[in-house]
């Protein structure tokens, strides 16, 4: 044999050599990993069959599979995870109500089916020890269901429910849209007002009941017309993701009453508009909020300077500088005076005249209002002050005529009091008590007697004989005068 004989012959040994060993390391390759496949089956198959149980001792928990410690971390429920669990029993089982006495459970093996589409579920209570009880939770059947997680299924199932009735019956529309603008989902409500203005039953793609501005997360009014009605609604959105949640609450109450608070104010303005008197109002800052054409008129103050809504300080200084408040001896004083009016009427009502320069007479009066603002009022009594004074100056007249009479003269009123004397009277009698004097008195206001037909003579104060008379006088009142005999 030559060499290229033996050269090929040792090419094919190798060549067997290796696909030998291909062969085992394929072999050893699958078996490791059916291997892997049958332990993660296992493990996988492991998890899913342990069961949800609780051990307590007393109400304080000791420990509890991992089924158990995911559903108390996702139950919802408030309380203690004693409560919890014995809140989620008591409302599954009915027949379980009240078997939990004291600081522990009364043991029991029941059965229930949690919801009409659910799997039955056996529920274990047991006490293995002293003051420890352990709570089990599993599938009845449980070749039926691969999942022994049932707490935590059902508390998804039974939250889930929930969130669909409450959007449901939310009386707010309630809507998300893709980014592309399409609706993707809505409420019971939204669908109900799609159904009331197209007239049949919704379908996809959804109609957009609203057109809304993208003003971010802020709140903006929008308009429904639905049917004869108007409805309106505060809508805000939210950003879920790539999409966006859209929520529209009611505004009918709130534009009603804004309409009325409107029509209100307006009725208000002309209703000021036509008093004699002058207002302004001030909020909490002290800047002018409100004022009525007669403040013009009264003060002579601008409406531009009204209309930028000075400050209580700027105001009354304007004032000073057309003098129409007092004038001051001294500025400082003046300045007291301000701060003492500002904190009288924030504090309670005040009350003052102010004798102007020019002879008018203004009324000032200054009253809280809520929110801490204060209100002034400015009232031209120039004329009843006119009127006052010609008064007390007839009063004064009439009753120097009286004291110039020698006759001594008293009025007095129903009661009996004294309302009016000359100064004869006072000099004589205004401190005689003597019984001649009083029993006159007495017999004068004998509401039997006829003051017209009275008179007579009695003795005076010095011992001389004088006469008197009684004179019936208007309002009730009658008069006695003393003459000398």
């Amino acid at each position: 044999m030559d060499d290229v004989t033996f050269l090929i012959i040792g090419i094919s040994l190798i060549c067997g050599a290796l696909s030998v060993i291909s062969g085992l390391a394929l072999v050893r390759l699958w078996a490791r990993g059916r291997q892997l496949a049958t332990q993660a089956s296992t493990n996988d198959a492991s998890k899913r069959q342990t069961p949800t149980i609780f051990l307590f001792k007393g109400t304080d928990l000791l420990d509890a599979t991992e089924p158990a410690r995911h559903w108390l971390g996702r139950s919802g429920m408030p309380g203690t995870e004693w409560q919890q669990v014995r809140n989620w029993i008591e409302s599954h089982f009915p027949q379980a109500r009240g078997f939990a006495a004291g600081g522990g459970f009364t043991p029991t093996d029941l059965t229930a089916r949690i919801n009409p589409d659910g799997d039955e579920i056996r529920l274990v209570i047991e006490n293995p020890g002293e003051n420890l009880t352990r709570v089990t939770l599993a599938p009845a059947n449980p070749g039926s269901c691969g999942d022994n997680d049932i707490m935590s299924r059902y508390a998804m199932e039974d939250e889930l429910l929930v969130l669909r009735q409450a959007f449901d019956n939310a009386p707010s529309l309630l809507w998300r849209q893709d980014p592309a603008g399409r609706i993707t989902w809505a409420n019971a409500s939204y669908l109900s007002q799609v159904r009331r203005i197209t007239g049949k039953e919704p379908g996809w793609p959804m109609l957009h009941l609203f057109d809304l501005p993208d003003n971010g997360d802020g709140i903006c009014r929008a308009k429904l017309i639905s049917g004869d009605e108007t409805l309106w609604f505060d809508c805000r959105r939210h950003n879920v993701g790539q999409d966006t949640m859209f929520f529209a609450v009611p505004a009918d109450a709130a534009v009603r009453a804004e309409r009325f608070l409107r029509e209100f104010v307006q009725t208000l303005t002309r209703t000021f508009a036509t008093l004699n008197t002058g207002f302004a109002i001030f909020d909490r800052q002290r800047n002018l909020q409100l004022f009525n054409p007669a403040i013009i008129e009264l003060t002579g103050i601008r409406a531009d300077f009204l209309a930028s809504r000075p400050t209580l300080a700027d105001f009354l200084d304007q004032l000073r500088e057309l003098r129409m408040v007092p004038e001051p001896k001294d500025y400082p004083g003046w300045r007291r005076q301000i701060n003492n009016l500002e904190s009288a009427a924030a504090s309670g009502h005040h009350l003052e005249e102010w004798s102007l320069p020019c002879g008018r007479v203004f009324r000032v009066q200054g009253s809280p209002h809520p929110d801490g603002a204060i209100a002034l009022l400015f009232e031209d009594i120039t004329s009843e002050i006119v009127i006052r004074r010609e008064y007390r100056e007839k009063l004064a007249l009439n009753k120097a005529v009286l004291d110039q009479i020698d006759d001594s003269l008293a009025v007095f009123g129903p009661d009996g009091k004294l309302v009016l004397s000359n100064r004869s009277y006072q000099d004589n009698w205004s401190d005689e008590v003597s019984a001649a004097h009083d029993a006159l008195r007495r017999s004068f206001l004998n509401p039997d007697i006829e003051p017209d037909e009275c008179g007579g003579s009695i003795s005076g104060p010095a011992g001389q004989r004088i006469g008197w008379s009684i004179s019936q006088v208007s309002g009730g009142c009658r008069m006695l005068r003393f003459h000398a005999a």
